[in-house]
């Protein structure tokens, strides 16, 4: 598991997430002793408590099915679309609270393909996740119009990412206690500027020198021609 830990770090912070906020500190609390986090802080200037629940949501159970594919409603292929978001999860079945972007496009295009299926629905319950792949999935979908119906069923949110996913088809559905919205991204910064003075840590300068060498190589390349040019 360790391996696995700077993997996502790397995946969570310092980088623009389209989530819902709330979602995204859910997520950092329930990882911060494994990722060594020791305090969380809104940029309006509130602490965020390290034990949080994820009440509000309900994505920390096991993905619901671990078969592939999609359900079948009479002609209606139903897609989930549930929990956080992110670019690849390597199933077509959301697992372990997630959807990969993936595996919802690989059931769309299958979905398109079956002549079973006359149309099909994104069955979403999500805060949204990343950006990366998001956005070239909204376009899949989009451009998928036409072929079949494509309606977005909210059962019973769509933030973020996941609101973009459901805007790109046909129709959206959200019931009256559902939530959409939460549009933008986010981002996690670490702040390791005191650990850094405690274990006395520099940084490298960067590389100004670099420009100043080209030239003087290309000088004595140039004298080299010169000097075989003269010699025959």
């Amino acid at each position: 598991m360790s391996h696995v830990l700077p993997r996502l770090a790397q995946k969570i912070f310092n980088t623009p997430l389209a989530i819902h906020p709330r979602k995204a500190e859910i997520v950092v609390a329930a990882l911060a002793d494994r990722l060594g986090v020791g305090q969380m802080v809104r940029l309006s200037g509130g602490s965020v408590p390290l034990a949080m629940e994820d009440d509000e949501y309900g994505f920390a159970e096991p993905g619901l099915n671990p078969r592939t594919g999609y359900d079948m409603a009479g002609p209606v292929a139903v897609i989930e679309v549930q929990g956080t978001l992110v670019q690849r999860l390597g199933s077509l079945r959301p697992f372990s609270g997630m959807t990969g972007y993936d595996g919802i496009r690989q059931n769309l295009f299958a979905a398109l393909d079956d002549p079973n299926v006359e149309a099909i629905v994104l069955d979403i319950d999500s805060p949204g996740g990343e950006v990366a792949g998001c956005f070239d999935l909204v376009d899949t979908i989009y451009a998928a119009r036409g072929r079949k119906p494509i309606w977005s069923i909210l059962n019973e949110s769509a933030y973020s990412a996941a609101y973009a996913i459901a805007s790109a088809a046909d129709r959206i559905v959200v019931p009256r206690t559902g939530g959409v919205g939460s549009i933008g991204v986010i981002t996690a910064h670490v702040d390791l500027s005191q650990a850094l003075l405690a274990s006395k840590s520099r940084s490298l300068p960067s590389a100004t020198s670099k420009p100043t060498a080209m030239p003087n190589y290309r000088c004595r390349k140039r004298r080299w021609r010169a000097s075989r040019r003269t010699s025959t």
